[in-house]
């Protein structure tokens, strides 16, 4: 095995890329990003879907439509292209799903094909989208959580630590405890 052959097996692509290729090959986006869970989308370093719209709004248009018309492949009736556009059109304009990444419509697309749905329509579509995005938003909420609860608890391992090293006490402190304890203890 070359070493080039050993880099393209550790190397993964970036999913923009993939999506956005005039040749596109849904094969490597399953290759690659299957094991994508909606909390490893939500920790993904990816700009969402209004930055990347922002520089370059057909190139996104053409990955949401690439991906979509990709999982409709799994089903009876694929979408046309202007289905897909249209989807790809709703998600740009909606606020609340400007904020989804690439990665976030991979998860989505997983969810479809895996569901118990048998003919897909841009509505199924957006309502999985819809749906998504609230689960997104709790997921949020509960990472916030364990994101503070453990930056307290470092803050205080930190605090603590300089305390250790920083604070010095004389050498009798435990000998004058223990004396005020003895004068306390004969006068109650």
């Amino acid at each position: 095995m070359s070493s080039s052959e050993k880099l393209s097996k550790t190397t993964v692509p970036a999913l923009l890329e993939l999506t956005a290729a005039s040749q596109y090959n849904n094969r490597l986006v399953v290759k690659y990003y299957n094991n994508l869970t909606m909390r490893k989308a939500f920790l993904s370093t990816t700009p969402s879907l209004g930055l990347l719209s922002k520089e370059n709004e057909d190139k996104v248009i053409t990955c949401i439509t690439n991906l979509f018309k990709a999982v409709s492949m799994y089903f009876d009736s694929p979408l046309s292209q202007e289905k897909a556009e249209v989807i790809a059109a709703e998600l740009l304009s909606k606020y609340e799903y400007r904020s989804l990444k690439l990665e976030d419509l991979v998860v989505i697309c997983k969810e479809i094909k895996e569901g118990d749905v048998f003919k897909i329509t841009p509505a199924r579509i957006l309502r999985q989208v819809k749906k998504y995005s609230d689960d997104r938003q709790k997921l949020a909420i509960a990472i916030n959580r364990e994101l503070s609860e453990s930056s307290k608890t470092a803050l205080n391992n930190q605090l603590q630590e300089r305390l250790n090293d920083h604070f010095k006490s004389t050498a009798n402190v435990d000998k004058l405890a223990s004396r005020r304890n003895q004068i306390e203890s004969r006068f109650k």
